[in-house]
């Protein structure tokens, strides 16, 4: 019998989130594509970019990460994109949001893309925008891989593995990987440090369920709009201490492709 993958991908309207979709979606995936609001998803969203082949069906829900509060019934608006069908929004629970209908379509892949800066020191940081940081960087990404490791518990009979990537940063790097300190990004690069340590050590618990965590930590990306939105003056202090620790979306794209392709080819 035919099995269909399906993708889960956060921050996945703008930058690297949408490239890795646009990528995953040209590989014959079926795309469960997260976005902070519908008005963000109807303005950068295409239903023309999600192409449609054979049993292909995508889906974006508006789910706004700042304010992750690891309820799976709660209520989210979304948009379902099928080949010859008008787009059809509709209100979801947020697990019935993350599923398709039927045995045939089979989660293949988590992308934990969103992500949000810091503009200034700590000191100057309010305690909303430091909830906010880490619930965009780091809980909701743990609330998501347990959502991901119980419905593989629940579903015993795929055999087949799911890979988990969660984008983290080279400002998350331990001082033994001869981390970068950067005033004005404490908070964001504890949440990065945290993701990446907490991907390592949940790695050795679901293994055995056939799910396999990675962890990507990109250097800068100039080109993403979590840069392009800092003020002016953060953004060049920024750039000129990262020097030439910078990635680009491609080559961050390429890696995760690279996961998903030894998935299938197993």
């Amino acid at each position: 019998m035919s099995e269909f993958p399906f993708a889960i991908i956060t921050g996945a309207t703008r930058g690297l989130g949408k490239a890795i979709t646009r990528n995953l979606v040209l590989r014959g995936v079926s795309c469960i594509a997260i976005g902070s609001s519908i008005e963000s998803i109807e303005k950068r969203v295409k239903p023309e970019e999600l192409l449609t082949v054979g049993q292909q069906q995508h889906r974006s829900i508006a789910l706004d990460l700042s304010r992750w509060s690891q309820d799976f019934s709660e209520e989210v608006m979304t948009i379902d994109y099928k080949a010859s069908i008008e787009p059809q929004k509709r209100k979801r629970t947020l697990a019935e949001a993350l599923e398709y209908r039927g045995d045939r379509y089979r989660l293949r892949m988590l992308v934990n893309c969103a992500g949000i800066t810091q503009e200034s020191l700590t000191l100057r940081t309010s305690p909303k925008h430091i909830s906010t940081i880490m619930n965009v960087n780091f809980m909701s990404p743990v609330g998501l891989c347990n959502y991901v490791s119980k419905r593989q518990l629940k579903k015993r009979r795929d055999s087949k593995r799911v890979d988990i990537v969660n984008i983290s940063s080279i400002l998350g790097a331990t001082s033994q990987q001869g981390d970068i300190l950067l005033p004005g990004t404490a908070v964001y690069s504890a949440s990065k440090a945290a993701l990446s340590r907490f991907t390592e050590v949940y790695a050795k618990e679901v293994e055995p369920l056939g799910i396999f965590c990675h962890t990507i930590a990109p250097g800068l990306i100039p080109e993403t709009d979590m840069i392009q939105s800092l003020p002016e003056t953060a953004k060049k202090n920024l750039l000129n201490a990262i020097g030439s620790n910078t990635s680009t979306i491609e080559e961050i794209c390429n890696q995760v492709m690279d996961i998903y392709d030894m998935n299938t080819s197993r």
